[in-house]
């Protein structure tokens, strides 16, 4: 994990801010830099590149964070008021110069929904907030209850549970690809999708009691995580 600024001062990273506009949406959001391949089953590692907005256990109506006086909720996120369980919920913002493809955080059988396009909030204002190191306006993450999003619902078998991807893109539209097809296992850090332009991926794990889920991120602090490579939360089966 890194501050801001340590994240600003990598070469890769200044490399595609000194490049062209153009450059960046041809070339640099297609980019996918060869990473170390990690395999821990008592680890789910970041889905995304992006910094860390929120990390925190809620029940399912519970709220988040309050947006305009409207609480985010679990069933928000996922668009499924049917949703009941308690959850882990991480949220990483991906910015304009970060790598954008997804990867798995752990083993597992994937299935796809997108549900309806509710409308299209910008980004803009949250990465503006980032990138000078100031903290997200929460007002600003309307984007969170309306936009275009991909749920990735992801069964672990040596778990034997359910987790879930979300997936948000800005204010374009078709801008998320998925790179799996559905039903496939695929194996933890493997890519499953990609998001242009600015967005975001939440991953939420269901609290059953079969398992403890200890987060290593605060959620306060504005640190970038790289996907498939920085572990976002522990997992150890109770007794």
């Amino acid at each position: 994990m890194q501050t801001v600024r340590e994240w600003l001062a990598r070469d890769d990273v200044r490399q595609v801010r000194d490049a062209s506009l153009s450059e960046v949406m041809s070339e640099k959001f297609f980019r996918e830099p060869m990473r170390p391949l990690h395999y821990d089953p008592a680890t789910f590692y970041s889905p995304a590149d992006g910094f860390v907005l929120y990390s925190l256990i809620v029940a399912a109506d519970e709220r988040i964070l309050e947006v305009k006086g409207r609480s985010l909720t679990t069933r928000e996120l996922l668009q499924d008021e049917s949703y009941s369980a308690r959850s882990l919920v991480v949220g990483v913002f991906i910015t304009f110069y970060d790598v954008h493809v997804n990867r798995l955080p752990t083993d597992g059988y994937v299935h796809f929904r997108r549900p309806p396009q509710l409308g299209a909030e910008t980004m803009v204002p949250v990465e503006a907030s980032i990138l000078k190191g100031q903290q997200v306006n929460r007002n600003d993450l309307g984007y969170a209850f309306t936009n275009e999003r991909v749920i990735t619902r992801v069964y672990n078998p040596r778990m034997r549970q359910f987790y879930y991807l979300v997936q948000i893109a800005d204010r374009e539209v078709d801008t998320i690809s998925l790179f799996a097809e559905e039903g496939a296992y695929l194996k933890q850090g493997q890519r499953f999708g990609a998001i242009r332009y600015g967005s975001q991926v939440d991953l939420i794990l269901p609290v059953t009691g079969s398992h403890k889920f200890e987060s290593l991120v605060d959620g306060k602090s504005l640190y970038h995580v790289e996907a498939g490579v920085d572990p976002l939360v522990r997992v150890e089966a109770n007794s």
